[in-house]
Formats: C-alpha cells, structure tokens, sequence
C-alpha cells in the first residue's frame, strides 16, 4: 500500500489574523461599553436614592402637618360647637325656666282668686286663702303654694303648670307631713288638692284615686273638675 500522505495544517494568512484581532477588540470595547453603562446607571440609581427618600420624606411630613391641621381646625370646631350648643343649652333652660314659672304664677293666681268659692260650693268651710305657706325644720325648707283654712277645715294646694303621676306621690308624701311643718294652718280637717293647666297621662285620674280634689285652670279661671264618683280624703 502506498504510504498516506499528511494533512497540512492551515496557517491564517496576516490578513484573517487582522480580522480575527479586530473583531476581539470590538467584542471587547461592546462589553466595556456595556459594564460603563450599567455602572453609570447604578451610579444615577444610587445618586437618586437620597433624593427620592427626602421627596418621600418631604410628602409624609407635609401629609402629617396637613392631618394635624386639619384635626386641629376639627377640634377648633367642635369646641367651638360644643361651646355654642352649651349657650343655647342653658338659654333654653332659662327661657323654659322663666316660662314655666311664669305659667306656674299665673295658675296660681287664678286659682287663688277663685279658691274660696270653689271649696265653698264643694262643701269646705274654708274662709282665708294664703299663699307661700314656707317652713323650716331641723335646716329642711318647705313651702305650700296655697292653704284655705276655716275654723276646722284645711285645703292644702300643690299648684303645677303640667301635672305628672310623679308629683301626685310627692304631693302624698308632703301633705302627710303638713300638720308637723304647718301647725299653725292645720285643722281638724285637711284636705288636699292639685291644680294645673294640663295633665300628663293619667296623672288626674290617679290624683283623683289618691283623694284629691283637682283644681284646673280653663279660659282665664279655674274649677273642680273632679267625677261625680269622687271621694275626697281628710289627711
């Protein structure tokens, strides 16, 4: 067999090795380019940093001192609400005080012009009407709004603007104790009586149960407005 004859190996010419030269140094210069890019950007993103965490600094601490003036504005008004209110508050207790003391001295005065007659005709030997029967015993005060005393009968008078169940049990209770405060004006006979210009629920009627008479104020004067059923109690 005839020997093999060897491959020769190829040598790149100047100019292939030129070629391969230049484009090694390219890929070299695209990625320098590349890493000086990506650090300039880290660098700007770095940089920023700091001036975006005051931005948001700068807005949070302008959000708080919003919030906090609008609480105090919010504040400022409800106080100022709550003072205005407090004002109106106690004006209507005043004006409602006034009011229904005033209706309450113009009821007593009607009934006192006419209490005489009333309990006369109702069978009462009664002869003088005196208002502001006061009292004091062991530093307690106590007033009677009007007595009608005769020789031996007494007519205590509790005088309300509207008459509620709650002032029939007080009105029990303070004409039990009449003799004891009002020695001089009790008689052998006592008697109670309500008057008012309007009654709550069934106020009257429960007045009326406990013994009362009931004394109402109608169209500029007043009168009896008790049930024939009534029978009166002597306390």
């Amino acid at each position: 067999m005839p020997p093999r004859r060897r491959r020769r190996r190829s040598i790149p010419t100047p100019a292939q090795i030129w070629r391969i030269l230049n484009a090694t140094a390219r890929e070299a210069r695209s990625a320098r380019r590349e890493r000086e890019e990506m650090a300039r950007q880290l660098a700007a993103e770095a940089a920023q940093r700091p001036k975006l965490a005051a931005e948001h600094e700068e807005r949070y601490r302008q959000a708080d001192e919003r919030r906090k003036e609008e609480e105090a504005f919010t504040r400022k008004l409800q106080e100022k609400n709550e003072g205005r209110n407090r004002k109106l508050e106690r004006e209507m207790y005043r004006l409602y005080g006034e009011g229904d003391n005033r209706w309450g001295k113009l009821i007593e005065a009607l009934v006192e012009a006419n209490l005489l007659t009333l309990l006369q005709d109702a069978g009462i030997e009664v002869e003088h009407a005196l208002s502001r029967r006061r009292s004091r015993i062991r530093g307690i005060r106590r007033e009677y709004d009007l007595v009608a005393v005769g020789d031996s009968d007494a007519v205590v008078v509790e005088v309300k603007t509207t008459l509620r169940t709650a002032d029939v049990a007080r009105f029990t209770e303070r004409i039990g104790s009449f003799r004891e405060w009002r020695w001089d004006d009790a008689r052998e006979r006592v008697w109670g009586a309500l008057a008012y210009l309007t009654s709550e629920g069934d106020a009257a009627q429960t007045a009326e149960d406990a013994g009362f008479y009931l004394i109402r104020a109608v169209s500029g004067t007043a009168r009896l407005v008790n049930s024939e059923e009534f029978k009166p109690r002597i306390f």
